[in-house]
């Protein structure tokens, strides 16, 4: 048993209870000294309704989309196949959905974190648009070894994000304007932004509304990854 003084600095055994110890006791409460297998219960009936709300969203959707499709003369099974093909049907269709979801995936990660510290981030596509906005300006004007390019572009497009979300927690912790107005408000803003700026600085050859090209140098894309794909889009980035 531990040794602990008591007065007059005479040993005395921890296993004479205290008072302290007596009153911690009754504050914990005989039900925080049984085993944890009822929280552990509670915790996987948690996961079982948080999939079945996923499944049941899921679905609902595709009801309703199949709804919508009848109401307008449209084939509900035409339209699954191309969906199911669109996405799956070919090894650079699988690319290019495996390219197209992973900034979804990111800004779907952004928005956890918020909701883990009690906020409620509706302006993770802003914050995706400016961010990418600032690393594609990068990648298009500076000039630098590979490595150190992407590097910085990197850096470019998280700071940009950051900003775009910084505004939000600015105006909530001074003013306690509610953040899902304010992200909201962002999320248009970053568009018009970007919808003038490209075409105003970074424009392409051939569309109004699309970007130079961006050099090899400044590109996540390999051969080996395009090759087995088939030509898709898909590029490093899926690592992230």
């Amino acid at each position: 048993d531990r040794i602990a003084h008591g007065g007059f600095g005479q040993p005395m055994s921890s296993n004479v209870p205290t008072e302290t110890e007596d009153a911690l006791r009754d504050l914990d409460g005989p039900a925080n000294a049984a085993a944890p297998a009822p929280v552990l219960l509670q915790q996987v009936r948690r996961k079982i309704r948080l999939f079945l709300a996923i499944g049941l969203a899921i679905g609902l959707a595709l009801v309703l989309t199949g709804v919508l499709l009848i109401l307008d003369g449209q084939s509900v099974r035409d339209a699954l196949e191309s969906s199911v093909n669109g996405a799956l049907g070919s090894r650079a269709n699988i690319g290019t959905t495996i390219n197209r979801a992973v900034p979804f995936a990111l800004a779907g990660l952004g928005f956890v974190v918020a909701t883990r510290a009690g906020l409620f981030n509706i302006g993770a596509s802003g914050q995706l648009l400016f961010g990418g906005l600032c690393a594609t300006a990068v990648g298009l004007t500076l000039h630098l070894p590979k490595p150190l390019l992407l590097g910085v572009m990197v850096v470019a497009g998280a700071i940009g994000g950051g900003v775009w979300g910084l505004v939000p927690g600015l105006l909530k912790a001074r003013f306690n304007v509610h953040e899902v107005v304010a992200t909201i408000m962002m999320n248009w803003i970053a568009y018009w932004v970007v919808y003038y700026s490209v075409p105003a600085y970074l424009k392409g050859q051939f569309l109004e509304t699309e970007s130079r090209k961006l050099p090899e140098v400044a590109s996540l894309k390999v051969a080996w990854l395009t090759e087995l794909f088939d030509g898709s889009y898909i590029n490093l980035g899926l690592l992230v």
